[in-house]
C-alpha cells in the first residue's frame, strides 16, 4: 500500500511538472520543433538546403543567377566586372567617361565598391545580357544597393526605355526615379 501511494504521488508530481513546462519554458518547444523542422528541410535534398542558404545568405530575387564575387575592374559608373564578368547595372544609366559627372559617377563606384571589395551580382530575370553580351543586373555592396545609390547621389538616371524588361522596375528605388 505505501509503495501505491508513492507511487501515485510521484505520478501526480510528474503530471504537473509536464503540464507546467510548456507555461515555464515555451521557447525550449519552440526551439525544439524549429531545429527539428530545420533538419527534416535540409535532410530532403541538397537543393532544397542550398536554395534556403541562398535565399537567406543573398538579397537577391528571381530565378537569374546570383552570386557573391570580387569586383575585378571598374569601367565607368553603371559598369563594373566582378570576377572577370561585366555587368552593366538594371535600369541605371551614368554618364560615358569624358563627358559631364562621368568621372564623378566612375568615382563614386570605387568608392563604394572597390576594387578587390566582395559584392553580390542579382542578375534581371527579364534581361539577363544587354546587346553588349554583359549581365545586367543589380549589384549589393555591402547592405547598400549601388543601382540605387547612384539615383540617390543624383549621378545617374533611370532609363525608362527598359523599365518594362526588368524584374527590378517595381522596386521603391526604381519607381522613385521615374519606372512605372
Amino acid at each position: 500500500m505505501k509503495t501505491l501511494y508513492l507511487l501515485l504521488g510521484f505520478s501526480v508530481i510528474i503530471g504537473l511538472a509536464l503540464l507546467a513546462t510548456p507555461l515555464v519554458a515555451p521557447s525550449f518547444f519552440t526551439t525544439t520543433k524549429t531545429a527539428t523542422m530545420y533538419v527534416t528541410d535540409t535532410t530532403t535534398s541538397l537543393e532544397t538546403h542550398l536554395a534556403t542558404t541562398t535565399q537567406f545568405r543573398f538579397p537577391c530575387k528571381g530565378r537569374a543567377l546570383c552570386w557573391e564575387g570580387t569586383v575585378t575592374h571598374i569601367t565607368d559608373g553603371d559598369t563594373l566586372e566582378v570576377d572577370g564578368t561585366k555587368i552593366r547595372l538594371a535600369l541605371v544609366t551614368a554618364p560615358e567617361m569624358g563627358k559631364p559627372g562621368g568621372l564623378e559617377a566612375k568615382s563614386f563606384v570605387e568608392k563604394l565598391c572597390p576594387i578587390g571589395s566582395k559584392v553580390i551580382v542579382d542578375q534581371d530575370d527579364k534581361q539577363s545580357k544587354d546587346s553588349y553580351g554583359r549581365v545586367v543586373g543589380l549589384v549589393w555592396c555591402g547592405d547598400k544597393n549601388l543601382n540605387a545609390e547612384l539615383l540617390y547621389a543624383g549621378l545617374a538616371k533611370i532609363d525608362t526605355t527598359v523599365c518594362s524588361r526588368s524584374e527590378f522596375q517595381d522596386e521603391d528605388w526604381a519607381k522613385k526615379y521615374g519606372c512605372h
